[in-house]
């Protein structure tokens, strides 16, 4: 029998400054939640309390519940672990309310001058505390100072209603350099709003099964999705290890450690120290996200746990794709007929294939980008990720957010076969 036992502590603290219809408005929250955690063999009993001064203020986990449990066959077992000891401080808390406020109103009030008819900007600084102790004296601690920074934008043109949006998040490592992060993802909001202009309506001989240029931040959602068929959990999983996905250059790993990224961890919320798992060698399956409960079944290693209050699951990190050796434009050039895809609005996983909703495309003809169409959906058959022939060496960072949490792709441009419609 492997019991593991922990009390937890989480504090969290949030400044939200936004602009919304020529108003400024500037909330704050602050939370604290107690937990104590008991787990048998893989099954999890869970206890927590907001706003509770002390662990003697509510009950502890059953162990009679999970004994039953345990009995009834359902508690699969919990793999060794190499637990985190230590203390980690990721940034600054350390921010001016007033130079963010008069900023955003400031380029507010610079779009609406240049048509832009809604203009909303939320800028959020986040200080969170989480302690964790086990029974056998390791005690983790980290304290992680964020900012996320969402911007939505309208315009009418031609008595049509235009929409350009953005989201960026990072680690408060240097914050003189918050308002260059604001700027450029008003930049991104509006350049995608621009795009959405003077769009043309798909021609009926582009419907159907075409190529397709994603840009870094369209396959980062397309990875990103493919990240849940490695999650053993997952309901609708039908990736394996040992499968072969993709062609040789695919190659994706979880990179925890990535001091550019917002969503740096080192340990998980099972005290376990994370570390860097290669997912996809060669287009083949190699391994999968893992909790200690899915490591044992797996014969892997834990590490992707999330979920302090819910029985932990496991995800990514920051999944990295890595770089190819064309360039963007040698895609381009070298691409006859096709569409190129410029960010992602919604992304989906369907029974055997991923489903994009872009923020805007736009035609490829004879290697050159002509005009602006509007692209309703792409869908990727899981098969067709083997048809990839191009991956180009100039990429970047997506933050997105999976259950409230932070989590990061880092992904370069691909070429691929899709159906559009």
């Amino acid at each position: 029998m492997n019991i593991y036992e922990d009390k937890v502590s989480l504090r969290e603290g949030y400044v939200e400054i936004g602009y919304r219809d020529d108003s400024i408005e500037i909330n704050e929250l602050h939370s604290s939640v107690l937990g104590k955690r008991l787990c048998l063999n893989g099954c999890w009993h869970i206890t927590s309390c907001q706003g509770c001064n002390s662990f003697n203020d509510f009950p502890d986990p059953s162990r009679l519940t999970l004994e039953i449990l345990n009995r009834e066959g359902l508690c699969k077992g919990l793999a060794d672990a190499n637990l985190f000891d230590g203390k980690v401080r990721l940034g600054v808390n350390s921010f001016d309310i007033n130079e963010v406020a008069k900023l955003i109103n400031d380029l507010c009030s610079e779009l609406r001058a240049s048509g832009i008819s809604r203009c909303e900007i939320i800028v959020t600084f986040r200080h969170i505390e989480k302690t964790m102790t086990n029974g056998n004296s390791y005690e983790a601690y980290e304290e992680r100072n964020l900012v996320e920074i969402d911007v939505g934008l309208v315009s009418m043109f031609r008595s049509v209603p235009n929409f350009g949006s953005a989201f960026s998040a990072a680690i408060l490592w240097k914050p003189k350099e918050i308002p260059k992060l604001i700027e450029k993802t008003v930049k991104e909001a509006y350049d995608s709003l621009m795009k959405n202009r003077n769009v043309r309506v798909l021609s009926p001989y582009m419907i159907g099964k075409n190529v397709i240029i994603l840009d870094s931040k369209a396959s980062a959602a397309l990875i990103h999705e493919i990240s849940h068929l490695l999650d053993p959990t997952y309901a609708a999983r039908i990736l394996k290890r040992g499968v072969t996905v993709a062609p040789p250059e695919f190659e994706l790993i979880d990179d925890p450690f990535r001091h550019d990224s917002p969503s740096i961890r080192f340990f998980d919320d099972e005290l376990v120290r994370t570390q860097r798992r290669h997912l996809i060698e060669g287009g083949r399956i190699i391994d999968l996200h893992h909790t200690r409960g899915t490591a044992l079944h797996y014969n892997s290693v834990p590490g992707s746990a999330y979920g302090l209050f819910h029985k932990p699951i496991p995800f990514h990190t920051t999944l990295v794709l890595s770089q190819g050796d064309w360039r963007v434009n040698e895609m381009i050039e070298e691409t006859r007929s096709g569409i190129l895809i410029n960010g992602v609005a919604l992304a989906t996983l369907e029974m055997g294939y991923i489903r994009l909703v872009p923020q805007n495309a736009s035609i490829i003809k004879h290697g050159e980008i002509h005009d602006n169409v509007k692209v309703r959906e792409v869908k990727i058959p899981l098969i067709n990720l083997k048809t990839i022939n191009a991956i180009s060496k100039e990429f970047n960072i997506r933050a997105s957010k999976e259950r409230d949490c932070i989590v990061t792709e880092v992904a370069p441009y691909i070429r691929l076969e899709a159906y559009i419609s």
